[in-house]
């Protein structure tokens, strides 16, 4: 118990002598807290093992710190999906256990909450989503004479989010612009998730350009125009860094490039490559929304990887699959200035949550598509003659042929396989996701579907199998040698 940092491994020493009834000091003790608190994902188990040690120490006449009953009201709730009354009631239980210290004859062992103590309070009632929790935990605050800092006024973002209380988000955001503080990037990614989700796209997308554009007038001061701009050879690059890295990241914009070049979405965004990010003028004189005003956005203020997976998840949730697309290009070519320790060139990478918004971005738009296509030759009665006219022109390239789609899917497929599979292995989400994208795409193609699966597996090993997909997989799997 003196030397680990293992939270498993300290608990089991801990339990080992308390079975054998063996006297641990107050100092081990203590120890045996600090690093349970360090567990990466606490669970239910960590709090109950807090709990357990805490309770130890009482008997043993030392009292707790503020820290650790604010460490145990907040693991209350930590390890579950949603919270109910139970867990508020149980962090209030604790809370007022904290409370009865103040009537100890010890001046010593008196402990007065804090403001992490109230914040943690109004997190826990927040994640219930029960309007009067967070009254309750509000008041509680209140009656303590201490204000709302920065991380209060943010742990209600997510429940008036919930709530589609508007007004109650623009009055969060005009608090921090009016007292003149920095409600910083994670805040205003908070902001702009609870508009998009609730499909408020030109919102989401006014606060993604304004933290762009601060980006490109952070790269214009950084990086001097040059009057014949050439990209690095992949010599340059080798030169600074591990070269196999280094080239496949090149290699893969290149890739990318091409394809989306091809698929036409450059237009979305003249300004997205770095050449151009230099001479981005330092005004922007677009107008926005209301909403986009009452956010105080720093000169500082750029996107993180969360800014681009959020706005990334935004749009594919309502189908805009070009703007997804524009998104992730634009993220795989912007150097990562959110980690000052990172060499300059170091650029953003995808993870699984970003993969997992492009694959639903092509589910959620050919699913629109094929409604949308359905509705109209419906509406308008249009006969089998009249669609086999459509389809012959199609072929003849008469018409705006969709293969970009499926050009497009199989680009984003093939990065997706470059992921390390020691680091990072797709979720079932992930999974169900991609194998419904090809098979929209595709129109159900046989082939293509086993083909993907069996590159899944060949890449990352044995996947769970979505059950509409076991067929698929038993075939690819029949293929192995």
């Amino acid at each position: 118990m003196a030397e680990t940092n293992s939270p498993e491994t300290i608990w089991q020493a801990y339990r080992a002598a308390m079975q054998q009834d063996v006297h641990i000091p107050s100092v081990l003790l203590q120890r045996v807290t600090r690093v349970l608190v360090r567990k990466y994902a606490p669970t239910r188990e960590t709090f109950i093992r807090l709990h357990d040690v805490l309770i130890q120490l009482q008997k043993q006449g030392d009292p707790i710190a503020l820290w650790q009953w604010n460490m145990l009201i907040y693991y209350v709730g930590e390890g579950f999906r949603k919270l109910d009354t139970t867990h508020y009631h149980a962090a209030l239980d604790i809370y007022w256990e904290l409370m009865a210290t103040q009537k100890l004859s010890d001046p010593e062992k008196r402990i007065k909450p804090n403001i992490c103590t109230y914040t943690t309070l109004l997190h826990i009632a927040a994640r219930t989503y029960n309007p009067q929790h967070v009254q309750h935990a509000l008041s509680l605050l209140k009656e303590s004479k201490l204000e709302l800092d920065r991380v209060a006024r943010l742990t209600l973002i997510p429940f008036y989010t919930h709530c589609h209380d508007f007004a109650s988000l623009r009055r969060i955001a005009r608090t921090f612009a009016e007292r003149g503080e920095d409600i910083g990037i994670d805040g205003i990614n908070a902001y702009l998730w609870a508009f998009g989700k609730w499909g408020r796209l030109g919102v989401a997308q006014e606060i993604y350009s304004c933290l762009r554009n601060n980006l490109k007038r952070k790269l214009k001061t950084e990086i001097p125009p040059s009057p014949n701009p050439e990209p690095p050879s992949a010599a340059s690059i080798s030169k600074t860094a591990p070269p196999k890295a280094h080239l496949r990241d090149e290699v893969l914009l290149q890739r990318q490039n091409e394809y989306i070049k091809r698929i036409g979405i450059d237009d979305l965004d003249e300004d997205s490559s770095l050449e151009s990010m230099q001479s981005v003028p330092s005004v922007v004189t677009r107008k926005f929304s209301k909403e986009t005003l009452d956010l105080a956005i720093a000169e500082y203020h750029v996107p993180d990887q969360i800014t681009y997976t959020l706005c990334m998840q935004v749009f594919a949730f309502h189908g805009d699959l070009r703007q997804v697309l524009q998104i992730f290009r634009e993220m795989l070519s912007t150097p990562d200035h959110t980690r000052p320790w990172l060499k300059k060139e170091t650029m953003f990478e995808a993870n699984q949550q970003a993969y997992r918004s492009l694959f639903m971005a092509f589910v959620k738009f050919t699913n629109r598509s094929a409604r949308q296509a359905r509705v109209l030759v419906e509406s308008l009665g249009v006969t089998a003659e009249a669609q086999q006219e459509e389809a012959e022109q199609q072929e003849e390239g008469q018409l705006e042929d969709d293969t970009w789609i499926e050009e497009a899917l199989r680009f984003v497929f093939e990065s997706f396989l470059e992921l390390d599979p020691n680091q990072s292995r797709p979720g079932n989400r992930t999974i169900r996701y991609l194998m419904q994208a090809f098979q929209n795409v595709t129109q159900n193609d046989t082939q293509t579907l086993i083909w993907v699966w069996a590159s899944l597996e060949e890449r990352f090993g044995r996947l769970k199998v979505p059950p509409i997909f076991t067929d698929i997989a038993r075939a690819a799997r029949d293929l192995e040698p």
